[in-house]
């Protein structure tokens, strides 16, 4: 028995316990990281309007998931939050802090810390502000002096102080990148068909979330809806009365809770037996239509309890771009359901001199609507195949073996 903050998903059968435990035998660790700051280069969406719109924010946060007797769990929880804005917003947050911590029973124990029992433990919620915050080097730093810094972090009461640290400079190392720049758009083609493709072969794979939605997995831009980064429209938020994040944690910590487990949950009991995509996977790799690592953009395991197929995990904050070493026998990068190079996959393969397929409907999902989802702009030469991950691997599957599309 563990002792822990919420029930995610109770009573699982036999069967679903296997498969969580065959893919995190040590438990399933769910982290986030994102930051949004105003710049002439994002305007559109970040309000940018001179050089004193100047605010930024960071958020983190990392999760552990885990089977208590019958029932997935989350075990331990930490969330840190940081707002960068003119004082007077500032002070504003820290208002709707102390009325959301009120009303949401949280205990006083000093006048910027709080505790409260959530489930069968203590989180414990603190804030500071700061003229500049320690370990903030970024090029966005605030120059204006009206500008201050909120700090905000919850976590259970069983983390230790070190940890706390680590994950805070951790999270503000997400300003030492700089921002991503996106390539212009070059001529490529649209082929419906797959008729060409064995010139191409044997590939080298990348996937991104579009596989799993087929398995009822959320999209990963579904944390952005469930971490209030931005609104429905792709603006980002800064104002007080409009974040809200930490606020609707300290009144309802369950509702919370229960939104950001939505893609933990599915992907802890999704079966690959039912996506024709996942389960053909071996047959690809077997016959090496697939060589080298499959280079994989998701969290959600799926993949973890199959020994067989190699993985590339390049989701790991700590390095923003991989060290990605392709296949000397791969002919082509194959891309599927991924409509972003936010890893700069493709341009190492295409330096490679690799024929770069992407594979994707240019659909997603926002805020439970069906939505066109555009590719980032192709480049010259590559192909864009515009259907889903399965109607692809029937496909190919054909392809290889001569059997019907539709088995």
């Amino acid at each position: 028995m563990y002792k822990t903050h919420h029930i995610v998903l109770s009573n699982l059968s036999n069967n679903e316990i296997k498969i969580f435990n065959s893919r995190f035998p040590t438990g399933m660790n769910c982290e986030g990281l994102w930051r949004r700051h105003q710049s002439s280069k994002n305007k559109l969406n970040s309000g940018w309007i001179n050089n004193n719109s100047r605010r930024k924010k960071i958020i983190y946060h990392k999760d552990n998931y885990l089977i208590n007797n019958e029932d997935l769990v989350i075990e331990k929880t930490y969330l840190y939050y940081i707002i960068s804005a003119p004082i007077l917003e500032i002070q504003q947050h820290i208002r709707y802090l102390h009325f959301s911590a009120e009303y949401g029973r949280w205990i006083t124990e000093t006048h910027n810390k709080y505790k409260k029992r959530i489930g069968d433990k203590d989180l414990i919620f603190e804030y500071s502000l700061y003229e500049r915050h320690p370990f903030d080097e970024s090029d966005y730093e605030n120059d204006s002096e009206d500008y201050r810094t909120l700090e905000i972090i919850i976590y259970s009461e069983d983390t230790d102080c070190k940890t706390l640290e680590k994950r805070s400079k951790k999270a503000w190392n997400v300003f030492t990148t700089g921002m991503r720049k996106k390539e212009p758009t070059g001529k490529h083609s649209v082929k419906k068909n797959i008729d060409w493709i064995e010139e191409f072969l044997p590939a080298q794979l990348e996937i991104g979330c579009g596989p799993s939605i087929e398995l009822g997995i959320p999209p990963l831009n579904y944390q952005h809806e469930a971490y209030k980064l931005q609104d429905s429209l792709g603006n980002f938020m800064f104002a007080p009365n409009k974040t809200g994040l930490i606020e609707s944690f300290l009144l309802n910590s369950v509702a919370f809770f229960e939104k950001i487990s939505a893609i933990p949950k599915y992907s802890a009991i999704a079966d690959i037996k039912d996506s024709h995509f996942y389960k053909s996977l071996k047959t690809f790799y077997k016959k090496s239509v697939f060589v080298g690592p499959l280079i994989n953009h998701n969290f959600d395991g799926v993949l973890n309890n199959e020994p067989s197929i190699s993985q590339k995990n390049v989701r790991i904050f700590e390095e923003v771009y991989p060290d990605i070493k392709l296949h000397s026998d791969a002919k082509s990068l194959i891309v599927v359901g991924l409509h972003a190079d936010r890893r700069y996959v493709r341009k190492i393969a295409r330096k490679s001199g690799l024929k770069i397929i992407i594979v994707d409907p240019e659909q997603g999902v926002s805020y439970n609507k069906i939505i066109k989802y555009p590719l980032e702009p192709l480049q010259k030469g590559d192909i864009h195949i515009p259907i889903s991950a399965s109607e692809f691997s029937r496909l190919l599957l054909a392809k290889i073996t001569g059997k019907p599309a539709n088995t």
